[in-house]
């Protein structure tokens, strides 16, 4: 019985002392992976209004990984930021730092050029929680590169939105060809009419850009003013869209909001 006791005791010990995690054994610890991030950065149409690009930036953000690309840049990024060591091949081109950002790939020709991304990490692997662990991961990915805002899936479309207070309205985001070569959009919200956007930065899969607002008639000159509108598509299904707006009257107080829609 002494035996018994004794041996029950020690597993109750050893249970006690354990601090397992069935889900997660080992949380603070990761296998070696090269699983990496493709973002597009657009710097916007008017540098000098939008400051390089960086006026837009807390309307791009957050980055949406995307294998397809319309704009300028783009900034490939490892998942994990604690290799001992990186190595990108992307084209010709190699480098070795945790993320590259790269510029002209809406300069691209022909249409739909396909660039070849391998990222090769190494690690010190913990045997203790990954046995099989070998130190060395290796992704490859193609993206797909189109010239700037036709390769986008939101521009010369229109979606039917509802506003965050229930009101419905008409999305149209319409790229002009030259000499205008702007943007134009209608109705983001009751009080506007048809309105033209010259300043916007465009992804394949998002965008945002400032607005000037027309309204109804004469007699409501506070209206007079800017828009600044952000959207996305859904991930899952491309009919559907989302995003924030912000308008900026001449006079009055600015009003910020959020929306969702689909495509008509």
């Amino acid at each position: 019985m002494k035996k018994t006791a004794v041996w029950i005791l020690g597993i109750a010990l050893a249970l006690q002392g354990c601090k397992c995690n069935r889900e997660d054994p080992c949380p603070s610890t990761r296998r070696t992976n090269a699983n990496f991030f493709v973002y597009e950065w657009d710097v916007g149409t008017n540098q000098q209004i939008v400051g390089g690009g960086e006026f837009f930036r807390k309307y791009w953000d957050p980055p949406m990984d995307t294998d397809t690309t319309c704009t300028n840049w783009v900034e490939f990024v490892a998942e994990d930021p604690n290799a001992d060591r990186y190595e990108w091949i992307i084209g010709l081109d190699t480098f070795t730092t945790h993320s590259v950002s790269l510029g002209g790939f809406h300069n691209s020709d022909p249409q739909g050029r396909k660039l070849t991304v391998t990222l090769k990490t190494w690690k010190k692997p913990d045997r203790n929680c990954f046995p099989d662990d070998s130190g060395f991961a290796e992704r490859r990915r193609t993206i797909v590169s189109f010239i700037s805002d036709y390769g986008s899936l939101l521009i010369n479309k229109e979606y039917l939105v509802t506003l965050d207070n229930g009101v419905t309205s008409t999305l149209s985001v319409r790229a002009y060809p030259e000499p205008r070569n702007d943007y134009g959009t209608h109705g983001i919200t009751a009080d506007q009419d048809t309105t033209y956007g010259f300043d916007f930065a465009v992804g394949y899969k998002k965008l945002a850009m400032i607005i000037d607002i027309l309204p109804k008639d004469s007699i409501r000159p506070k209206f007079y003013g800017q828009q600044i509108i952000s959207a996305k598509v859904d991930d899952k299904n491309y009919l559907k869209i989302s995003g924030v707006y912000e308008t900026i009257p001449k006079t009055g107080t600015r009003k910020r909001g959020t929306f969702t829609g689909i495509r008509k």
